[in-house]
């Protein structure tokens, strides 16, 4: 059978390491800022050296005194009581909950966060925070600050990553990413009242081998993050700029949390807290 010969096809905005820098750059960006980047490849159009360059040009515009820090959740990392996609059948469960590997900082995968989170999590550099199913890494200046103290309980609360990047001023990409993406406002759900508490379990793996731990945490539905962002583009808090061949959008973290637990009914005194 004959194989018909690849149709060639030409490129009309090729994307480089140094015209994402200069595209960056439109932001307003303070010289020390820490900034979590969520980020969808496809979308940033086609770029010259992969995710590579995409990691090398953020950390560029972050500069020297700058950090970058990225979600590298694991969600498979989890209970598979509470799995739907595929959804264990009932006589299986402790079986699979068996073979379910512990956390590991250094060789866990990240799950479904894209090919730039993935490279970013091994870049040189680059350190993790501990939660077995929501960590974050960061690479900079302040990295170790934005991942201390990452608990168990309540994974995307004022102890986390994402409550360290509120007190350190910072900010939050979307860089070409879905606006329900964005991890900073599960961060919000945790400050609104009359929230109903679930329990997850993990397993951990110490010196005398892997158990299941509990925890105590919200659900965090991803509902009304586009309206979210919306509000906050329409409201003059986010900024909005093309990179590359996409649309992104720069949040300021803590402003953000404050507008946000205000517009949804929520008290901001806890939130002007965070400092």
């Amino acid at each position: 059978m004959r194989v018909p010969p690849k149709v060639p096809y030409s490129v009309s905005n090729v994307v480089t390491r140094a015209s994402m820098v200069n595209d960056l750059n439109r932001f307003d960006l303070p010289e020390d800022a820490a900034v979590c980047v969520h980020s969808a490849m496809k979308r940033i159009g086609y770029v010259v050296g992969g995710v590579q360059a995409v990691v090398e040009a953020l950390l560029e515009w972050a500069g020297t005194h700058g950090t970058i820090m990225m979600p590298a959740y694991s969600g498979d990392i989890s209970d598979p009581a509470e799995w739907r996609f595929p959804a264990i059948p009932e006589d299986e469960i402790e079986f699979v909950r068996s073979q379910v590997f512990p956390f590991d900082e250094k060789n866990t995968p990240t799950r479904f966060m894209g090919a730039v989170a993935e490279y970013f999590r091994t870049y040189p550099g680059t350190i993790r925070s501990a939660h077995p199913q929501s960590s974050f890494t960061a690479n900079g200046r302040d990295a170790e600050r934005l991942l201390a103290g990452h608990e168990l309980n309540f994974r995307f609360g004022a102890s986390s990553p994402l409550g360290n990047l509120c007190r350190l001023g910072g900010y939050v990409l979307l860089l070409g990413a879905p606006y329900n993406t964005v991890s900073l406002f599960h961060l919000v759900r945790t400050f609104l009242p009359d929230q109903d508490k679930v329990v997850k379990r993990y397993p951990i793996k110490d010196v005398e081998g892997v158990h299941w731990v509990e925890a105590e945490d919200f659900e965090y539905p991803v509902t009304w993050f586009d309206d979210g962002v919306d509000f906050l583009i329409s409201g003059g808090i986010a900024k909005v700029a093309n990179v590359g061949e996409c649309r992104a959008v720069l949040i300021p973290a803590r402003e953000a949390v404050i507008a946000l637990v205000e517009w949804l009914g929520g008290d901001t005194k806890a939130v002007r807290g965070l400092r």
